[in-house]
């Protein structure tokens, strides 16, 4: 087992019990544009496809948010790599409880075992 794949095991222990009060299941809205292709003349119609996941729904904190593109209502999503079955990408929608937000930001964490998402809720403006 390698370092990342044990950096995994823990924070989804870590989500099973010290962090079961702070993780949020959630559905993730991702979205592919459709296409043409002048070879064969076809057209590929948009599509999506959606996956469900669990992650840490946070807020920034004021010195992350000072001289940045974060406002004060986006949120930060902590998921797990490996508990998540989309790369999520930016314009994707996340769906969590009645609240509804768009991807505009994607990374991953140092040791590649989690992507943060920057989420905004679009009614929030």
């Amino acid at each position: 087992m390698g370092l990342r794949d044990e950096i995994q095991a823990d924070i989804a222990e870590a989500f099973d019990t010290d962090l079961a009060d702070a993780v949020n299941d959630f559905t993730l809205y991702h979205y592919e544009r459709g296409g043409y292709s002048v070879a064969t003349g076809s057209v590929t119609p948009p599509a999506e496809t959606s996956t469900g996941s669990r992650g840490v729904f946070d807020s920034y904190i004021n010195y992350e948010i000072f001289n940045s593109a974060i406002e004060p209502t986006d949120i930060r999503l902590t998921v797990l790599l490996n508990e998540i079955d989309i790369t999520p990408r930016i314009g994707d929608k996340i769906l969590q409880g009645t609240d509804t937000y768009r991807v505009i930001f994607v990374e991953k964490d140092p040791a590649d075992a989690a992507f943060i998402l920057t989420i905004r809720n679009p009614e929030t403006k």
